[in-house]
């Protein structure tokens, strides 16, 4: 099989069953969900934490399927976030932040590298959330994304905490 079609020559691509554009506002999301996998997988290279690791391919997985939700227009896989999803990702932040010295003042992205990754994918996140909001998505896919970044935040102050890395604060 080639991998190349010429089908998308024209600027046209399908999602599922459907045709559309290329600037639509779907293909730009999906496109920025590809984009934080693979800030996913730059993060993992550099990580040694293999229980970080396992959740962020948790994420990884969870993102591919907001990512068919958003092209899949007929929920021909019914794909839902759940609250116990949400729940779990404060679970996770909870669990680290116990460990974290508190915040008093707003801290810059310096550290690791690997809590810089972290931090770069969590401004993706991000992204992706305004855009579902613009797409106005399923309520819960935002809470989840939002959720997420909060996640990211506190994973990027806990890999800069077991390295014994310094946090920044802002004047």
């Amino acid at each position: 099989m080639k991998i190349y079609t010429k089908k998308g020559d024209r600027g046209d691509t399908s999602l599922l069953r459907e045709k559309t554009t290329k600037d639509d506002l779907r293909i730009h999301i999906v496109g920025e969900i590809d984009q934080a996998s693979v800030m996913i997988a730059e993060a993992i290279y550099h990580l040694k934490d293999k229980n970080v690791i396992v959740e962020l391919r948790k994420i990884d997985d969870f993102l591919f399927k907001i990512a068919t939700k958003v092209i899949d227009s007929t929920n021909l896989f019914d794909f839902q976030v759940k609250e116990d999803d949400l729940t779990d990702l404060e679970k996770l932040i909870d669990l680290m932040d116990e460990t974290l010295p508190k915040l008093t003042k707003f801290i810059t992205y310096e550290g690791t590298i690997e809590a810089i990754k972290v931090s770069l994918l969590k401004t993706q996140i991000r992204k992706i959330e305004r855009l579902l909001v613009e797409l106005k998505i399923d309520g819960m896919i935002i809470g989840y994304l939002n959720r997420l970044s909060d996640y990211l935040f506190v994973l990027a102050r806990y890999l800069n905490h077991q390295a014994n890395k310094q946090e920044q604060t802002r004047t």
